[in-house]
């Protein structure tokens, strides 16, 4: 007839044709007896045919009782499709197959079943990996609201504190001057988070750019204890800074002060009330020393480190488009650095009483000077 397909013109051609196809084919007694079975099929058990012929189907799965339910359902003349089950390989690795069969039935007697397998690990490694991908891409997210909550806490905070005081009423005109400079800093430091919130796509492409210039680094460094200073006076701290002479270095004066208030608001949420925050600045070796100490727990000194180097990688790891938005470069350079260390073993706050000073334990970072 006119469009009717054509068929195989022989057994021999039928033999061909079945034994060519990509798909693995077996015939199996009602028994379970492998009978017959194709180059695919060979080739993904990995056994000669002399190997493989004459076994029982249980002996290549890994299930146990699925060769049994297999059989059970064909001699019930029922259809298996899509049948999922693991076929052990001649080497003993493991792959997942979808298993079709049908029996042949000739007058009423199961004469045998027809086996079709399809190896399927290479699809659900590659499900398995999206899988793991949407769950890391949520994780992402989650520290990422975690990061942005951070940053946004700092000049958040600092706003409130230094507008709830001028509320009061009892400011000089010299600190009402200072209050209004540090809400205007924190201001623009919530301008520049935003900034880089609405930048994402130039992140993506090709990452948030640091533009290291001259900088006096006490000028930046008192940005940073300013904003700090109310979330200190509300805790009951004392958050001591000396004055000094200017001290330039080569840096991003945005991103050194996002790494120096970070490192500020973990002193203070980690020291009790009524305890002390001590900022120093100076030179050492041509290069600048800043130090952070404080009365609060005392920690071993490499244990602290290592929780502070794996909080950095996770900033790292947190959106890796290239760059690191809202301060997360500036903190990890800043805590990764092989110049960050400590000044020396940590101690108790007992062992200070008079609270910490520049000679006291704590965080200490050196930025080149420039000659």
């Amino acid at each position: 007839m006119a469009g009717r397909p054509p068929l195989p013109e022989s057994d021999d051609e039928l033999r061909e044709f079945l034994d060519d196809a990509t798909v693995g084919l077996r015939v199996v007694s009602p028994e379970g007896r492998i009978l017959w079975a194709n180059r695919a099929e060979l080739d993904l058990v990995g056994y000669a045919g002399n190997e493989y012929i004459g076994h029982h189907l249980d002996e290549f799965l890994v299930e146990p009782g699925a060769a049994a339910d297999l059989l059970g359902r064909l001699s019930r003349a029922e259809r298996v499709e899509s049948y999922q089950a693991r076929l052990r390989r001649k080497d003993g690795s493991i792959r997942h197959v979808l298993i079709d069969a049908s029996a042949l039935y000739r007058d009423g007697v199961f004469v045998h079943s027809r086996i079709a397998t399809r190896d399927i690990t290479a699809f659900l490694e590659k499900e398995q990996a999206a899988r793991h991908g949407v769950e890391e891409t949520s994780r992402l997210k989650d520290e990422f609201l975690a990061l942005l909550s951070h940053e946004l806490r700092s000049p958040l905070g600092a706003i409130l504190v230094w507008l709830g005081l001028l509320q009061r009423d009892g400011l000089d005109p010299d600190e009402r001057d200072r209050a209004l400079g540090i809400i205007e800093r924190s201001a623009r430091t919530l301008e520049r988070i935003i900034e880089d919130l609405l930048h994402a796509s130039r992140i993506a492409a090709g990452g948030l750019m640091l533009i290291p210039q001259l900088v006096d680094l006490r000028s930046v460094v008192q940005v940073a204890v300013d904003a700090a200073s109310g979330d200190a006076a509300m805790k009951g701290l004392e958050l001591t800074w000396p004055p000094g002479e200017p001290i330039w270095v080569m840096g991003d004066p945005g991103r050194l002060q996002q790494a120096v208030s970070n490192l500020l608001s973990n002193a203070i949420k980690f020291t009790p009330p009524g305890g002390k925050v001590n900022v120093s600045l100076d030179r050492f070796d041509h290069n600048a020393r800043l130090r952070v100490a404080d009365t609060g727990e005392g920690h071993d000194a490499l244990k602290l480190m290592i929780a502070v180097g794996a909080a950095a990688d996770d900033a790292q790891r947190q959106i890796d488009l290239g760059g690191r938005p809202l301060g997360a470069r500036s903190w990890h350079d800043f805590i990764r650095h092989p110049a960050w260390r400590w000044c020396r073993p940590r101690s108790s706050a007992a062992d200070h009483p008079e609270g910490p000073t520049s000679a006291s334990p704590g965080f200490c970072r050196d930025l080149p000077v420039p000659a």
